[in-house]
């Protein structure tokens, strides 16, 4: 399994509990806000977790981020 940083690690793992508690992905700053990030800083970690197919979005859309097809059923280890 891929060596995640800890910050990219925390941010799949809100993604994936975010989406499980609400039904669709958080907002860009909601997941910024929860890593301690600025808006541009959490795009790296979203850039590498999107090559890793781990989740997907569509550009310019809000709330657009889903798992993807190689993402862990559970624990995404690190």
């Amino acid at each position: 399994m891929t060596e995640l940083s800890a910050t990219t690690h925390r941010a799949f793992e809100y993604i994936r509990e975010h989406i499980r508690q609400h039904g669709f992905g958080p907002t860009m700053r909601e997941l910024a806000d929860h890593c301690y990030l600025s808006h541009s800083g959490i795009v790296r970690h979203i850039d590498r977790l999107e090559g890793m197919g781990w989740i997907q979005r569509t550009p310019g859309k809000a709330r657009s981020i889903v798992l993807g097809p190689h993402a862990p059923a559970g624990d995404a280890g690190g």
